[in-house]
């Protein structure tokens, strides 16, 4: 809307939808019709990179990071690197640099890295390149585009998931996706992981969408019908995930959430929501009937901590050895080229300090607080947040990743980014009359 020569709020925050909706379309229709839709799909976003700006794109991240491995090319090669390294330099070039601390972080980060690249110019672009993504696209948001991309992450996770719920058993979805695994052997039950080749990437997605949900919901931001709806909805997918994992992190979730309750002083609700707990947690945890049986049964079955972290535990301690070998391999590690020992290191932390060292975590993690600290500042009632509200999503985040790895992999930074856009959801204020 234009008055008076003048672009107002309302038309600057609105969301060009039916783009968006077609490349998704077509993504999903690639599976079943050609990898040339996915091709499609790149252009119409990358058209839309190119037509409107960095609040748009966020959005269009949200939607398409639970599709990015159906979003690629025939090699296998998710499209969505492409387009998220396309987004970065535009809106880079498009709006100049920031000159404040990140700046001076993400460019020491940058050569870093490039030392413990050693050949492998892939995985560093891939690396790099994410991070580079969080530190353009990230100070260019704002409340508006944080709560409608929260909101449109939700939806779509929740619509990409029924679409795999319905397609799952069919021979195209299989070979793009990778065929289910059991969550017990022997019984037939299979574990149901989305569009993602592993339940436990999948899972994660639900958690950060749940924790965004809380946020909203807690800062008036989203209603309480659908908030519940969508909340059910997700839980339910993670329960067909038969995560020991998600169960875990959705019983500290919803302590957490209650804790919050008690702090924002909804005695009432809060006592409401331990009751619910407290009644319910027999059939929860021990019947036969319960959502979470064959989840419950993993985790009894298990015979001593490796069988119960699912061999990570001896994984761990591998990792851990070869990271302290020497004081050369434990500040700079062995680089991105290094081989993986008897398995994947199922933790990030230790993976980038047996790739990057001590000094590598810690210039990750100095750069992610500088980034945190930018946002609050261009929000001044995130500041004013207290640190539950401000740093939920983040939390979670930091605490699934302790079981998975991945910092060469694209499932892993959205989740990223989305933890880190939750800080800017504040309270939502009433509107002037």
């Amino acid at each position: 809307m234009v008055k008076n020569g003048v672009l107002t709020t309302e038309y600057r925050e609105q969301y060009p939808v039916w783009s968006i909706l077609v490349a998704m379309v077509l993504i999903l229709a690639s599976p079943f019709v050609s990898t040339m839709t996915s091709y499609a799909a790149l252009a119409v976003c990358l058209y839309r990179v190119f037509r409107y700006d960095a609040k748009v794109f966020a959005t269009d991240y949200a939607l398409l990071a639970p599709l990015c491995n159906v979003f690629r090319t025939s090699a296998g090669l998710t499209l969505l690197i492409i387009l998220c390294l396309v987004a970065a330099v535009v809106y880079l070039v498009r709006e100049g640099l920031r000159a404040d601390r990140s700046l001076v972080l993400i460019l020491v980060l940058l050569n870093y890295l490039l030392l413990r690249m050693q050949t492998n110019i892939s995985d560093f672009v891939l690396c790099f390149g994410q991070i580079f993504l969080l530190w353009v696209l990230l100070p260019k948001q704002n409340t508006q585009s944080a709560e409608r991309t929260a909101k449109a992450f939700c939806i779509g996770l929740l619509a990409t998931s029924l679409y795999a719920l319905v397609l799952q058993d069919t021979w195209q979805l299989r070979e793009v996706i990778g065929a289910d695994t059991e969550a017990l052997w022997g019984t037939g039950i299979m574990r149901f992981h989305g569009l993602y080749r592993d339940p436990n990437y999948y899972m994660t997605m639900l958690i950060v969408g749940l924790s965004m949900l809380i946020k909203l919901r807690e800062n008036g931001r989203i209603k309480m019908l659908p908030f519940v709806l969508v909340v059910v909805s997700l839980v339910a997918f993670g329960v067909l995930t038969y995560s020991k994992t998600f169960f875990l992190a959705l019983i500290l979730l919803c302590v957490v959430y209650i804790i919050w309750q008690f702090r924002n002083k909804k005695v009432i609700w809060g006592a409401v929501l331990v009751t619910a707990i407290v009644v319910g947690a027999e059939f929860l945890l021990f019947s036969e009937d319960s959502p979470f049986a064959v989840v419950m049964s993993r985790l009894l079955g298990s015979e001593d901590l490796n069988d119960l972290t699912t061999g990570r535990s001896d994984v761990y301690l591998q990792y851990i050895e070869a990271s302290t070998k020497s004081l050369t391999t434990v500040l700079f590690g062995y680089g991105f080229g290094a081989p993986e020992l008897s398995n994947d290191p199922h933790n990030i932390y230790l993976e980038i300090i047996y790739r990057c060292g001590v000094v590598g975590i810690v210039l990750i993690l100095i750069f992610l607080t500088s980034l945190a600290s930018v946002l609050k500042l261009q929000e001044p009632m995130a500041a004013r947040q207290g640190r539950i509200a401000r740093y939920l999503s983040i939390g979670m985040v930091m605490v699934l990743y302790f079981t998975l790895h991945g910092i060469f992999m694209v499932e892993v930074y959205p989740n990223i980014f989305l933890a880190f856009l939750a800080i800017l959801i504040t309270p939502k204020q009433p509107e002037a009359s």
